[in-house]
């Protein structure tokens, strides 16, 4: 029994869903098409900077959420866990905010959730 992947193992296995998946993404409209491309590519380059630079891994990941906000004033306000929370059900995110509070010392590096009043 073989375990892992061999030298003789040239074929790469997807999940089933991928064709429909392309489908809905060919039928996005080309501002949406592109703003999906941008995320995903600051997906991938954070994916090849872990485990050896785990705080650029972390920022990577957080230029993907930023990527997939809408554009406008409207949203400028929204920081990462206002995106994640957009993709699961309302309070799904509760689990990451709670751990929203910067350690003593550190700055606040993403935006607040609602702009200055004043």
């Amino acid at each position: 029994m073989t375990i892992g992947i061999t030298p003789e193992m040239t074929e790469r296995w997807v999940p089933d869903d991928t064709e429909p998946l392309w489908s809905l993404f060919l039928g996005l409209p080309n501002d949406k098409r592109d703003q999906f491309i941008k995320a995903g590519n600051a997906y991938l380059i954070a994916q090849t900077m872990w485990p050896e630079q785990p705080t650029a891994y972390a920022s990577f990941l957080v230029v993907a959420c930023e990527a997939l906000k809408p554009p406008g004033r409207r949203y400028r306000w929204m920081n990462v866990y206002d995106v994640v929370e957009v993709f699961w059900a309302p309070g799904g995110v509760q689990p990451f905010a709670r751990n929203r509070s910067p350690r003593k010392g550190a700055k606040r590096t993403l935006s607040p959730r609602r702009p200055p009043r004043g």
